[in-house]
Formats: C-alpha cells, structure tokens, sequence
C-alpha cells in the first residue's frame, strides 16, 4: 500500500516507516501538515496516519484537505499520544490509534484500510 505517516515526532514516524517498509509497503512521512498535503497531491495515499497535534496545523485539518483532495481513496487512521476521547470520528477519520502503537493494532490497522479499498 501507499502509505502517508504525517507526524511532527521524527522518532515515532520513522520507527513507524521502518516498520511499514519492512512489511513492503510504499511509505512517504512529513513532520508537518502542509508537508503532508503537497505529498498527497504528489501521490494519493491509500492509508494515512496523521497525528492530531502538529506545529503547523492540527491533525483535523490535515485530515479534512486529505479528504478533499483525495476522496475516499484514502483510509486516514487519526494517531494520538493523548486521550482517546480526543478522536471524535464526525466522518474525519476512518479509523484512530493510540500511540506507542503495538505491531498487532498496526497491522489491524492496515488490514482494515485494505478491506475499505478493495470496497470502494
């Protein structure tokens, strides 16, 4: 899959990216919002993590010009450190995580968006 892994941590998006690339995935990563965006508009994600706290913008926002820009091509997984209560869907996110995320809720993770796109 073509993932997008949008988070302003660089040592929770690359450990990620390797993860996701030693699965044999296509990973791009961008620390910032409007990173993340011009990377979509490069190449459409088909899974996108993106953090809820970002420097430049939050993790809504991001998640709302994915969407526009992407459609439902992309599943968007919101990516927290914080509370669980922070990840109201309202149709933002497909799906949520809560960071440190375990290799078995990432997987899950991604078989879901897998489901959603053999779906659409």
């Amino acid at each position: 899959m073509r993932v997008l892994i949008v988070d302003d941590h660089p040592d929770t998006a690359d450990m990620l990216q390797l993860l996701l690339r030693a699965a044999g995935h296509d990973v791009r990563v961008a620390y910032r919002g409007a990173e993340a965006i011009e990377i979509a508009l490069e190449q459409i994600p088909e899974l996108a993590f993106v953090d809820l706290q970002l420097p430049d913008m939050t993790g809504y926002a991001v998640a709302k010009q994915l969407r526009k820009q992407c459609g439902r091509r992309v599943n968007i997984v919101g990516f927290t450190g914080g509370d669980a209560r922070q990840l109201p869907f309202s149709g933002t996110f497909d799906q949520h995580a809560i960071k440190p995320v375990t290799a078995a809720r990432l997987y899950q993770l991604i078989d879901v968006a897998r489901e959603a796109i053999k779906v659409a």
